[in-house]
């Protein structure tokens, strides 16, 4: 199956509904459970990715941080498979903050037990 964007897959999708597929029918063709279908249907677009979303929402004194973070986060491999998947990995950038992550880690376990 080539790799198609999540939007190429939903328009996919609804197109053959159009054409008189059934919901197992798209499942099997797009090789999607039953949930991706529904969505499909549903909407248009796809959601957000979920990373995306939280980054959007990270601040710091009052300070929008997303931007500054995302490219520390964006470090993609797809891989093969059905549905193509995506490893997600830390760039060099973000593997320098995990000494700072690991302190604020043990600092939060020592302090926040309660």
């Amino acid at each position: 199956m080539p790799q198609t964007s999540k939007a190429e897959l939903y328009a996919a999708i609804r197109r053959d509904h159009r054409g008189g597929m059934s919901m197992r029918e798209l499942e099997r063709k797009h090789g999607v459970t039953w949930w991706r279908v529904r969505k499909a249907l549903g909407s248009a677009w796809p959601e957000p990715r979920l990373c995306a979303a939280i980054v959007d929402r990270l601040t710091f004194n009052g300070t929008l941080i997303g931007k500054e973070v995302l490219p520390v986060l964006r470090d993609r491999a797809p891989y093969g498979g059905a549905p193509p998947r995506v490893l997600y990995a830390l760039t060099p950038s973000g593997q320098a903050l995990r000494p700072t992550f690991g302190a604020l880690v043990r600092w939060s376990g020592h302090y926040l037990r309660g």
